[in-house]
């Protein structure tokens, strides 16, 4: 017995120094912690998208007999100014009237390749729709080639006695002859091209100056203009400064005799001339440059834009613990000039959750219309205001995943 008591003790003895020794690194070590690492994900920058800028143009052409022998010039020089709008990357309307005879509704209007009616439609920036709510109706839709409303010798206008009402004209064109065909979008530039040899006689009294021509009586007011500037200037519902009324005056400029054969007395048009000033256009004298050179003038005066995209959702891996969530946005994509972004729906940033197939980008018209692109999947930060990202600015988001939590161990 005492062999196996001897046994025993000796057991009971090595279990204890065992166990002595197992706990010797919770004696030195003390707490254990484990803690959750944050996560770190970085943002591209939204970048930059040439959107092709819009332009409704309508062309009103002298119909009063003086310049007949330049019609067929127009309609040869006409389509090679809608190519050039076209190289220029300008999403154009185009459409033409007489400029003494109103019309109750323009037949053609005539489309860039932005127009879905357009056989060789291109979107006009990455994601665009086909079709949309400002196409031509496409009864009135003509492409470049196949636009034909040009003035011919029957139209002439002979009933005028001297007068030519061509702000009147085009005031009635744009109130109602243009209405229904899809031609003016209210987030477009309106341009007014004047094409002619005389001068605008407009809501003034007509008197025989004594050798057979009619013009304004003694005492009415020549270049009072400013009630044709106003109409001209508001016929866009919700238009802004973005987006103005444009008038160019292609006229004879210095009351040249016999300008483009005509025979008739000289006149100076000094009325169309004004109109351009008071619109932000130009003038060109259509009697000492070609029809095509004017034109050109005209579509090279014009500007386009560069639009930048807005990042409006950072997408993350996964759900974050809100508690530890920091936005820090680079502006212009320098890390030495970054900003942190407080959690507000007010310039800030909320939790938009899960979301599905959504714009993270988007592009912000002049008149602020907004088209979103690049859809995305999942669990996403939403900026506001002034925290959005835009063109080459860049954001990181840190957080912990949401349920992961630091662990202590003793």
């Amino acid at each position: 017995m005492s062999n196996n008591i001897a046994q025993v003790v000796k057991f009971f003895n090595l279990r204890a120094a065992l166990l002595a020794a197992l706990a010797v690194p919770f004696v030195g070590c003390g707490q254990t912690a484990f803690n959750v690492l944050a996560t770190i994900q970085h943002q591209p920058n939204p970048g930059y998208a040439v959107i092709p800028p819009k332009v409704d143009i309508l062309l009103f052409v002298d119909d009063t007999g003086s310049m007949t022998s330049a019609y067929s010039t127009i309609a040869t020089q006409v389509p090679q100014f809608l190519s050039q709008l076209q190289s220029q990357n300008w999403d154009y309307h185009f459409a033409s009237n007489p400029l003494t005879t109103p019309r109750n509704k323009i037949p053609q209007v005539a489309g860039s390749i932005y127009d879905s009616n357009s056989p060789g439609w291109t979107p006009p920036y990455p994601g665009a729709p086909y079709g949309g709510s400002e196409n031509i109706i496409s009864s009135f839709f003509r492409s470049p080639s196949t636009y034909t409303d040009f003035l011919t010798q029957a139209q002439v206008n002979t009933n005028l006695g001297g007068a030519e009402p061509g702000f009147s004209t085009i005031q009635s064109t744009l109130n109602t002859s243009i209405q229904g065909t899809g031609f003016l979008r209210p987030d477009s530039l309106l341009v007014l091209i004047v094409m002619g040899n005389g001068d605008d006689t407009s809501g003034l009294s007509l008197c025989d100056r004594g050798d057979g021509f009619m013009t304004s009586c003694s005492g009415s007011n020549p270049t009072n203009i400013s009630t044709y500037q106003r109409a001209f200037s508001t016929v866009h519902v919700g238009s802004s400064p973005a987006n103005p009324v444009r008038f160019y005056a292609v006229e004879n400029l210095n009351g040249t005799s016999s300008c483009l054969g005509d025979t008739g007395p000289a006149i100076q048009s000094t009325r169309y001339s004004l109109m351009a000033t008071a619109l932000g256009g130009q003038s060109y004298d259509i009697c000492s440059q070609s029809i095509g050179a004017t034109l050109a003038g005209v579509s090279g005066n014009l500007t386009s834009t560069q639009l930048a995209y807005q990042t409006r959702y950072l997408i993350l891996s996964g759900p974050p613990n809100l508690s530890s969530v920091v936005v820090t946005k680079y502006i212009g994509g320098n890390t030495n000039s970054s900003k942190n972004i407080p959690q507000s729906s007010s310039d800030g940033w909320t939790y938009a959750g899960y979301i599905n197939n959504q714009g993270v980008n988007q592009l912000v018209g002049p008149t602020g219309t907004t088209a979103f692109m690049n859809n995305a999947t999942g669990y996403a930060i939403q900026l506001h205001g002034s925290a959005m990202l835009s063109g080459n600015d860049t954001a990181s988001v840190k957080f912990t995943p949401y349920g992961a939590a630091n662990s202590e161990t003793y």
